[in-house]
């Protein structure tokens, strides 16, 4: 029995929990989809905002009560709704579920504004019943106070109603005098108010622009301490001492017309980007782009400076807070710009000019004197390749070195830069590569050292060599070669003062490393062309040339491009 007893109570439970409800059903009147009899229809819990919310139970005419309540369970099926309620599936989630293997469409989601329109419910016959006309009231003509007659029984009570006298037109116009009154006075008020406010809002503009002003002081005095902390231009506007050490440029004055010269080609000028630096004379417009860390003027201080310095990147990193990669893309930029604008300055000076700014030395006993020359070399790394090492060893200087021929006028300006050559190149060598010969004119004579031995090169052009005598066979001298020694060399070695405020620019001093090579004829041309924008100690008014003006007039006019030919 007991036994029995089990097995019907298990068989009930067996029943019961069959019977539970475990799926979803509908609950919208006259509809009777659940999800145990059709497993293709979505269902949607009715939204929790009380606003949607209310839309919903509207729709699906049910009242929230004791009858009806909304729970987790109260679903809406997905036949209710139209199909621009539905929310389209996505691909990602038609991926996922191919992914896991389910069949089927992925799980339906509703927009926000979705609300439930697709019913069955049968049409309303009923009409509205419509509301009685208010009763109509009618007033006694016999009397005031006598109760008016009621035509309409459905009243139910009695009112009643007395018209008011009409006015006199004293009292009307004591009515209208007192309502003037009154905007009167508050029309003064607001006019109290206003006049407050606006007293209000002329200090607080007082204060504002006051606070301006205080800011404005505040921002040039931060812009005054960081151009004194900062290492630029500006902040040795009014040190001529220290433009001249850290630049070569006498003052200031000097620095910014070399830099005008300079500024609207730097403008336009493409940065380098690892080849060689494009120059387009005809490009109007600056580059777009990020804006510079260095303005262009503090850019062409930096490369005077490394110039002039020969500081290290990382030195300069530090000191102009703008890291190694872009300071030398600064510098090959510059300096490729710089040896462009240059070229179109040195115009070799004709006879005209050279005589005109000659010397009082030279016109006594050298007048027709055209062009000093010498050969100097810099020392640079030894190269890898054993050709390369053979090509550039300099006997004289026992070094790998590269050779450039410099001419400078008698005044003591450069005219002539070469090329740079191998150190193993020999000066009559260098002479003819240089290209200077063509440039000479019938009358004219070259000045030089020793070891120019080039008279039979110039002679069929007319041209005649200045070189100290050579002791051949005696063993000393007669004294007119001595005089001639003295007299050449006391006028010839002004372009060995020249070659050394070459050198006085410490990056082209002692040895160069061969990351520089690939620009170094751009450096010794630039430091040229920068040289001779220092006084000129041959014109005996150097002291002069210190003036924008009398440097431009004394020193440079003869390399313009106003040159006009004799």
């Amino acid at each position: 029995m007991a036994a029995r007893q089990d097995q019907s109570q298990g068989v009930g439970q067996a029943k019961k929990k069959k019977v539970r409800v475990t799926g979803n059903f509908c609950c919208v009147p006259l509809c009777a989809i659940s999800y145990g009899k059709d497993r293709n229809v979505s269902f949607h819990d009715i939204p929790e905002d009380s606003e949607t919310r209310s839309k919903w139970v509207q729709a699906i005419r049910r009242q929230v009560g004791d009858d009806f309540q909304i729970t987790d369970s109260t679903k809406v099926c997905g036949r209710h709704f139209v199909e621009s309620d539905i929310k389209p599936p996505t691909a990602r989630a038609l991926l996922r579920r191919e992914k896991e293997g389910k069949g089927g469409k992925p799980k339906t989601k509703l927009w926000d504004h979705a609300v439930p329109s697709v019913f069955s419910f049968p049409p309303t016959t009923t009409k509205p019943t419509p509301r009685k006309p208010p009763a109509k009231r009618r007033i006694s003509s016999s009397s005031s106070d006598a109760e008016p007659d009621v035509s309409d029984a459905d009243c139910g009570e009695d009112e009643a109603v007395s018209e008011a006298p009409p006015k006199s037109e004293s009292q009307q116009i004591r009515t209208l005098k007192e309502e003037s009154a009154e905007l009167q006075r508050e029309i003064h008020d607001l006019r109290a108010k206003l006049q407050d406010v606006e007293l209000r809002c002329e200090e607080e503009v007082k204060k504002s622009a006051l606070c301006a002003e205080s800011l404005r002081e505040a921002k040039r005095s931060l812009e005054e301490q960081s151009k004194v902390s900062k290492f630029c231009i500006s902040r040795f506007s009014a040190k001529a001492h220290m433009i001249r050490v850290f630049t070569g440029f006498m003052n200031i004055a000097l620095f910014m017309a070399c830099f005008r010269f300079l500024e609207a080609d730097a403008r336009v000028m493409y940065s380098w980007q690892g080849g060689r630096t494009k120059f387009d004379s005809e490009r109007q417009h600056a580059k777009s782009g990020p804006k510079p860390k260095l303005s262009l003027e503090d850019q062409f201080f930096f490369v005077c400076v490394r110039l002039r310095t020969k500081q290290t990147l990382d030195e300069l990193e530090d000191r102009f807070l703008v890291d190694t990669t872009t300071l030398s893309r600064y510098f090959t930029s510059w300096i490729n710009l710089m040896y462009h604008k240059f070229k179109e300055l040195l115009v070799f000076p004709s006879r005209r000019r050279v005589d005109r700014n000659m010397p009082q030395c030279f016109k006594s006993f050298y007048p027709t004197t055209r062009i000093i020359i010498d050969c100097t070399e810099f020392f640079v790394e030894r190269p890898s390749a054993l050709s390369q090492q053979q090509a550039g060893f300099s006997a004289y200087k026992n070094h790998a070195t590269a050779k450039s021929l410099l001419g400078i006028s008698p005044d003591g300006a450069f005219t002539f830069v070469s090329n740079l050559f191998e150190g193993s190149i020999s000066d009559r060598d260098i002479v003819v590569e240089s290209g200077l010969i063509p440039l000479l004119a019938h009358g004219d004579s070259v000045m030089a050292d020793k070891g120019f031995r080039i008279q039979d090169l110039l002679a069929p052009h007319g041209v005649r060599l200045n070189i100290p005598p050579f002791n051949t066979k005696a063993h000393q001298m007669v004294p007119q070669d001595v005089v001639a020694t003295k007299s050449i060399a006391s006028v010839r070695i002004h372009v060995e003062r020249a070659i050394k405020r070459v050198k006085e620019y410490r990056l082209l001093s002692g040895t160069i490393d061969n990351n520089l090579y690939d620009v170094l004829e751009q450096c010794v041309f630039c430091v040229c062309m920068l040289c001779n924008f220092q006084p000129a100690w041959l014109l005996g008014n150097f002291r002069l040339c210190y003036e924008l003006t009398g440097i431009l007039r004394i020193q440079l006019s003869f390399i313009f491009r106003d040159v006009t030919s004799s």
